[in-house]
């Protein structure tokens, strides 16, 4: 995901920032601790003291010499850490309450894995990019699988495409999303989800979209107007002497963890935008990066509108989910 140089230094600034304010948690909680349970920061500050002394007689002890001491303060240092858990345990603290706390546990909040880029590194990296421009995150940010509600599908109906009721059709589309989401490694796949206005569509992929930000991914989330109106900006009204590289504002389309492309047939449809579609789609098959398309379109619409090519792509790699029903807003 390219960066400028201060876009990057923006990226780790705030991860400075992360680091900072789970310290002061930390040193809060220790002193909270201390000051209720005395022998503890007693049995700390020995630790601390025999370690400080180790480092210390290292300069004058051989090496057979200080691997003895090391591994008696070592033996030591369990111990005391056993002891911690229990007093914590009996003064109604976790085990862990003085445990380092990270927001991403994976690189302890410092971007990189192994000198790899950690994927809250590539959210830090999108929020960055488009920083005040709310252009890569159209989701209802407050949309939750908790709130979903099958009552607002009927059970009196039938739909002869899926031969289920309208809440059969959407705890199915439901079912795949959440899962999806608990388990996104193995479970990610493509999906289009479609109905008529008001069933949902984009309440369950914006669900989709906020349960993978908080677990770290990087997600697109545009409508169809707003992406193709990205790739409309940046092919013609490009600045002179561009190099023909991806241009900054749609890279991320192509290599976030998740895009979610809303309300697809709305745009108006023509060769460029055709073309972008096919190529966003077709792009992101072959690197194995998941996409969900909504759409008020029925997959006979979509075949009429768009060109072979996609409907082929559409139908060979993306799973069909129908939503039916009444407007859900209309019994809000």
């Amino acid at each position: 995901m390219g960066l400028t140089n201060s876009e990057y230094e923006a990226v780790m600034r705030e991860y400075d920032s992360i680091r900072y304010k789970n310290a002061t948690i930390r040193q809060n909680r220790t002193k909270e601790v201390f000051d209720k349970v005395p022998e503890l920061k007693q049995l700390n500050d020995e630790i601390i003291t025999d370690f400080a002394k180790l480092a210390t007689d290292a300069l004058s002890l051989n090496s057979s010499e200080y691997a003895l001491a090391k591994a008696e303060l070592d033996k030591k240092s369990a111990i005391f850490n056993e002891k911690k858990q229990q007093l914590l345990l009996d003064n109604g603290f976790a085990k862990d309450y003085l445990a380092h706390i990270y927001d991403c546990p994976l690189c302890k909040d410092t971007g990189f894995i192994n000198d790899v880029k950690c994927d809250c590194f590539k959210r830090l990296a999108l929020n960055q990019i488009y920083s005040g421009k709310n252009i890569y995150m159209m989701a209802d940010e407050t949309a939750d699988f908790r709130d979903f509600n099958e009552k607002y599908y009927p059970e009196n109906d039938f739909d002869k495409d899926t031969e289920r009721n309208s809440r059969e059709n959407a705890l199915d589309a439901f079912s795949r999303l959440k899962s999806m989401a608990d388990d996104f490694e193995n479970n990610a796949r493509n999906f289009v989800i479609y109905g008529s206005v008001g069933v949902g569509k984009t309440f369950l992929a914006s669900c989709l979209a906020n349960s993978l930000i908080r677990s770290g991914h990087s997600v697109v989330f545009l409508t169809a107007f707003r992406f193709f109106n990205i790739f409309e900006n940046y092919t013609f009204h490009r600045d002179d002497g561009d190099d023909g590289k991806v241009p900054p504002s749609t890279e991320p389309i192509f290599s976030c963890d998740l895009l979610v492309l809303d309300d697809v047939g709305t745009e108006v449809s023509n060769a460029f935008t055709t073309s972008k579609l096919f190529d966003c789609i077709n792009e992101r098959i072959l690197h194995n990066k998941p996409t969900v398309i909504s759409s008020n379109w029925s997959p006979v619409y979509i075949k009429a509108n768009y060109s072979d090519r996609i409907f082929s792509r559409l139908t060979q790699h993306y799973k069909f989910l129908k939503l039916t029903g009444d407007d859900i807003r209309m019994n809000l």
